[in-house]
Parts: structure tokens; C-alpha cells; sequence
């Protein structure tokens, strides 16, 4: 039984030295040697859950998001000292359905109508370049080409702000829409997927087609997920981490961070508050957002 015993000892001892050494020479050795290094490791039981997975992977969602209805959403004052004031997201499921944007915006329409109108467009990436011209029916005819990677990433011109609804928890009057800063469109012909990052002011993310994908971090785990600062007042900033294939091992506070995971579908609103980190994958062929900007209200009552 000793001879057990100092042998059980001897192993651990013998573990904890050659994981000591491992990660001691990570340091040091070439990033082509990176997947060794993590196959010693998961041979002594070291690699923790979700390491080089997406973000998400390091322990179950577990921060659940309220959901509502047209017919049972809170009233505007509600809505704001629950959620808003709190800094609570909160789901608003099918409540634009009626809408004009929901049932009409399809290509030959927004081509028809509103064709003639600038929006903003960016690539999906810094190498892409949009297309010649700027106008609404110049995306439309060119984003479902083949190699495409334009999206429209813009203010929603005012022409088309009529066939928009007021969300009912927003309210059509009132403070909440007298301090609406920003209104924006996005407009996506694929797949996409962003970095995890945070937003200066309160959002209402409406979905028109399509489906997104959210994981939505609290403003406290700020510290736990490399958060990388813009340059200005600090209100907005990104997370260092790389949301398809989180390094565990380089970034290990990641494993105390606790998040939700929601779908949107075409049709909901979700209210987003400020400074809330979140990262989101967008799916379908068309899928097209707009999302009303509001004030942070800090330091009013």
C-alpha cells in the first residue's frame, strides 16, 4: 500500500512538472507547434471546455432574456423602469407582422420605391469593395450575385420610416421617442458573423427577414472578456477574443463569463441595452434588420 501511495505521488509530481514545462515553453515555441502543445495537455486532463471552440462552448447559457407578445407587452413606463432603466434586454416576438416593411419590402418592391434612394455600403470584410454606386437598387440587383460580400450597413433613409411600426413598448410619443438618435438598416444576402463588442446607446433591433442569432453578455463580465476599448469617452468597444475559436489557455477568465442565447426571427424586436456585449450570426439569403437608437439616460431620473 505505501509502495502505492509514493508511486501516486510520484506520478502527480511528475504531471504538474511537465504541465509546468509545457506551458512554460509556449512562450517559446513556433505557432506551428501550438496544436502539439495542446495535445500534451489534453493528455494530462488540462484542456478546459470550449478551448479553440465558438464562444459559448465554455459552459451552457444560462442568463435567461423575457420574452413578450404584441398582446402582453409592458406599457411605455413599464417598459422603462423594468428594462431600460435596469439595463434588462427584453424580446418582443411578432410584433411587426403588420407591418408594411414586414409584408412589402421584398426586392422588386424596395426596387420600385425607394430604389433611387443612398444608403452606406461596406464589405463584410476591409478587402471587399462595394460596388459602383451607392444607390438602394444597386444592391439589390448585385447581392445575391455569386462572390458578393456587400452589405448595406446604413441610416434608413426617411422615405421609407413610414412603413415602420413603433414597436408597443417603445410608444409612438413620449421621452423614449423624443430621444431616438440613430435609425438603421442592415441589410445582409448571406450568412454573416460579428465580433463580440458592446454599443453606446439603448437599441431596438427589429428583424424583417431572415434569422438572427444572438449571445448577449452582461455589462459585469466586462473584465472577463479582453474587452478592447475605441478611442474616445471608453462607451464602446470590442473583446479581443475570437468568437469562432476562443484560446482558453491565452485567455482563461472567458470560463467565468455567463451568457444567453436567443434566436430572433423575422417579425421580433429585440431591445438591447447600452453597453450589453454581444455577438450575433446572421442567416438566410435576405436578411434585413433595422434597429431604432436611443439615449442612455445616464445620470437622469
Amino acid at each position: 500500500m505505501t509502495n502505492i501511495i509514493l508511486k501516486a505521488q510520484s506520478c502527480c509530481q511528475i504531471r504538474r512538472l511537465l504541465k509546468g514545462v509545457i506551458i512554460s515553453s509556449m512562450a517559446i515555441i513556433g505557432v506551428a507547434s501550438v496544436s502539439l502543445v495542446t495535445n500534451f495537455l489534453a493528455v494530462l486532463g488540462e484542456i478546459p471546455a470550449g478551448h479553440l471552440k465558438p464562444f459559448g462552448h465554455h459552459r451552457p447559457p444560462s442568463v435567461p432574456v423575457v420574452e413578450f407578445t404584441i398582446d402582453n407587452a409592458p406599457k411605455p413606463a413599464e417598459f422603462y423602469e423594468k428594462y431600460v432603466k435596469r439595463g434588462k434586454p427584453v424580446i418582443l416576438r411578432g410584433v411587426l407582422l403588420e407591418s408594411n416593411a414586414y409584408k412589402l419590402w421584398t426586392d422588386e418592391c424596395v426596387r420600385r420605391n425607394f430604389g433611387e434612394l443612398k444608403v452606406r455600403l461596406e464589405g463584410q470584410k476591409k478587402k471587399d469593395m462595394p460596388p459602383i454606386g451607392n444607390k438602394l437598387r444597386h444592391f439589390v440587383d448585385t447581392y445575391h450575385q455569386q462572390g458578393n460580400n456587400v452589405n448595406v450597413v446604413s441610416g434608413l433613409p426617411t422615405e421609407m420610416y413610414r412603413d415602420m411600426v413603433v414597436p408597443p413598448s417603445f410608444g409612438a410619443c413620449g421621452e423614449l421617442s423624443r430621444r431616438i438618435v440613430k435609425v438603421n438598416i442592415w441589410w445582409v444576402g448571406g450568412r454573416s458573423s460579428g465580433i463580440i463588442h458592446k454599443d453606446a446607446f439603448n437599441q431596438l433591433s427589429c428583424l424583417l427577414n431572415g434569422t438572427k442569432h444572438w449571445k448577449l453578455i452582461e455589462y459585469k463580465y466586462e473584465k472577463d472578456i479582453y474587452m478592447h476599448p475605441e478611442p474616445g469617452n471608453g462607451i464602446v468597444g470590442f473583446s479581443d477574443i475570437n468568437p469562432e475559436s476562443v484560446d482558453l489557455m491565452k485567455q482563461p477568465k472567458i470560463r467565468n463569463v455567463e451568457w444567453s442565447n436567443i434566436t430572433v426571427y423575422a417579425g421580433d424586436c429585440l431591445f438591447l441595452p447600452k453597453s450589453y456585449y454581444h455577438q450575433v450570426n446572421s442567416e438566410g439569403t435576405n436578411n434585413k434588420a433595422v434597429s431604432l437608437q436611443f439615449s442612455r439616460f445616464d445620470n437622469e431620473d
